[in-house]
């Protein structure tokens, strides 16, 4: 579940600055399974007992969830003098 919490204002050098705070609850539970199938299975479950409108709100979470910025991948093939 996530809460938004309406804007911030602080002061600082710079002037006053707007944040928006988001807290987020977590409930975490563990479920083992024997199978694969059997965590899909266990998976499509859960799904199938949600509202729609529980369902919508999952989905919109993920589309306004932007890509996370990550560092360009990089790699050199350096040749070193033998020995």
């Amino acid at each position: 579940m996530v809460k938004k919490v309406t804007s911030l204002q602080r002061g600082n050098s710079l002037g006053k600055r707007r944040c928006q705070v988001y807290i987020l609850i977590v409930q975490k539970s563990v479920k083992k399974f024997r199978s694969f199938a059997e965590a899909e299975k266990a998976d499509r479950n859960f799904y199938k007992k949600l509202t729609g409108n529980e369902r919508l709100r999952i989905l919109v979470e993920l589309l306004n969830h932007g890509p996370e910025q990550r560092l360009e991948r990089v790699s050199r093939i350096t040749k070193l003098p033998r020995r």
